[in-house]
């Protein structure tokens, strides 16, 4: 594949990962909050002590108290993943962080692994319902943009 044609093909992934963003913010009732995406070739380790860190695809930070979170994606799995697989599922899973963060202590590794259990089932549920009513991941793509921020970190050694 020519460098310009990979180009044009994460550039058009990376815009699908802000759309598909800003549809689940909306959808899950998250509008009054501020997150910013951080597209990031820096690697996203898994935290906590059981996690053996390994990369995550996605990750996300919260700061209930200020209803602000940034999404990190780790931009070369972004680059390597399928332009047919969709991204909603990860999305959501990293909203359902979101929702779940001011209910959730995770001083341990034990609460961690509790959290993610939790933030996964409910995420399947979610995407189920979503299918079963709308009947695939891709309708419903216009948003409110305005509390969602894209940054992306080029720290590319080109």
């Amino acid at each position: 594949m020519s460098e310009r044609k990979f180009n044009v093909r994460i550039l058009k992934r990376e815009s699908e990962v802000y759309a598909t963003l800003r549809k689940w913010q909306r959808i899950l009732g998250l509008n009054d909050w501020h997150i910013e995406l951080n597209i990031s070739m820096n690697p996203v380790t898994c935290r906590g002590e059981g996690s053996d860190h390994r990369r995550n695809f996605m990750q996300v930070s919260t700061h209930w108290q200020y209803m602000s979170a940034t999404i990190e994606v780790d931009r070369p799995q972004l680059e390597d993943m399928s332009t047919d697989t969709p991204l909603d599922k990860h999305i959501v899973h990293e909203l359902v962080h979101v929702l779940l963060a001011e209910a959730v202590r995770t001083d341990n590794d034990d609460d961690t692994m509790h959290e993610e259990r939790v933030v996964t089932l409910l995420t399947k549920r979610i995407m189920e319902l979503y299918v079963n009513t709308k009947g695939s991941y891709d309708t419903d793509t216009e948003a409110d943009t305005n509390s969602t921020t894209y940054t992306e970190d080029r720290n590319e050694a080109d």
